[in-house]
């Protein structure tokens, strides 16, 4: 086998077994791949067009079932439209770097006039979230401009961009500043007046006696008195005042700077969610996501990738947003194990021979030796997991492809127990 065809699929192995925020763009172009790239689970693009909708969406998939390519695949498609934009966003690592140390917060939580451990940890978490928000508002428009259809009009639109970008660190700059404010109800007015006297007196006398040919007394005296009053009054009052933060005021306003770009619709992709511990999943819910998916009047919706049974809804109303599960057994129902079976074959099959196709052209029979129904065999291997294939796929380069030989059932077991014994069994 050439070295063209080797390529091709190490690379189409490569692409699939990607993690994260991995984003594939042509080598010589640069240009993004994933409209190309993406297979949709359903026909139609059905998972695709409910993701695209201006409705807050729950993605529901174990590890590797292709909830990252599908966040790419919408925004991809959202940066072509004018009057929408998106940020995606890390929410564990958002979680995280918002913590405090915990022996800092018992030491300030001793002072009388420090804010509770709860409150201190509420004020970061809101400052991270909203500071994630803007920088990677700024980085989408950027990517706007430089796409094809804005860079024809980056002219016309370069004077408003600088202005959004001034409002957007107009935001950054509320969220570093301290503001306090007066919650005193009653003013008590104390006066202090001090009176001060002093007085003062002198007195002086003299006798003098001259003895000459004209004998003569000389007497003299010297008296004098003074007096030095003042008054000083003073007034003095004390004022009680709160530390506030108006995070439904700030979305407000970046609202108000991106709109005024003709943007009316944010989505806010939210990847990791499952990731975060329980405790800190409620908190991310009841103090982010409820409460700016109701504050903003159809201006934000979120986009949140889960795992099943790793999901805390909180305030969220369930009958207003989606949900959209990639477990096969949820995709494509569970009421015929058969039909449900060939549906998930036929998905792995468009998956592999679209990444063949993209990256090299190749048909799936120049490496697969399809007398028999390999599909299916790989289907088996993998339940149609997006990533474990990918890693399958490069296990059998490694194993038969660079020796020459075409991949067959016995290839396709042998990788799936080298994929078990090395990445799935440790986790255990």
């Amino acid at each position: 086998m050439d070295e063209t065809k080797l390529k091709t699929f190490l690379n189409a192995a490569y692409s699939l077994k990607l993690y994260r925020r991995a984003e594939l763009s042509e080598e010589k172009t640069g240009q993004p791949l994933i409209d190309k790239l993406y297979v949709d689970p359903l026909p139609g693009s059905h998972v695709f067009n409910v993701m695209v909708k201006p409705n807050t969406a729950f993605l529901i998939g174990r590890k590797g079932t292709g909830k990252s390519t599908i966040f790419q695949r919408v925004q991809h498609e959202i940066r072509k439209r004018e009057n929408a934009t998106s940020v995606y966003l890390d929410i564990k690592t958002i979680y995280e770097s918002s913590q405090v140390d915990e022996k800092l917060l018992e030491i300030a939580a001793r002072s009388e006039r420090s804010l509770t451990a709860e409150q201190v940890r509420r004020l970061f978490l809101f400052k991270s979230f909203l500071l994630a928000i803007v920088v990677e508002l700024k980085t989408e428009l950027r990517k706007r401009i430089e796409s094809s259809f804005w860079e024809r009009l980056k002219q016309t639109f370069s004077d408003s961009l600088n202005e959004v970008f001034e409002g957007l660190d107009s935001v950054v700059e509320d969220l570093e500043r301290d503001d306090f404010e007066s919650i005193l109800g009653l003013k008590s007015l104390q006066v202090d007046a001090k009176k001060e006297r002093k007085k003062s007196s002198e007195t002086e006398d003299s006798l003098g006696l001259n003895i000459s040919q004209k004998p003569c007394v000389n007497v003299a005296m010297k008296d004098s008195e003074k007096n030095e009053q003042s008054e000083n009054m003073s007034q003095q009052y004390s004022d009680l005042l709160i530390r506030v933060f108006k995070p439904r005021k700030m979305l407000e306003k970046i609202r108000d700077v991106i709109q005024s770009f003709g943007i009316r619709h944010l989505y806010i992709f939210v990847d990791d969610f499952s990731e975060l511990p329980e405790d800190a999943m409620k908190v991310v819910v009841d103090l982010l996501i409820a409460p700016f998916n109701n504050w903003s009047d159809e201006f934000i919706k979120f986009k949140i990738a889960a795992y099943p049974n790793r999901i805390y809804f909180g305030q969220i109303d369930k009958t207003k947003i989606d949900e959209i599960h990639l477990d096969i057994y949820r995709l494509y129902g569970t009421d015929n194990v058969s039909s449900m079976e060939e549906k998930a074959i036929d998905f792995t099959k468009r998956l592999i021979e679209a990444r063949l196709n993209i990256f090299g052209g190749e048909n799936p029979d120049a490496y697969f030796d399809l007398k028999t129904d390999l599909w299916r065999t790989l289907f088996y291997a993998t339940a149609g997991n997006p990533r474990a294939l990918g890693y399958l796929l490069f296990f059998l380069h490694e194993s038969n492809l660079i020796y020459g030989k075409k991949i067959n059932a016995s290839a396709i077991n042998d990788a799936a127990r080298r994929y078990y014994e090395d990445k799935v069994e440790p986790y255990f």
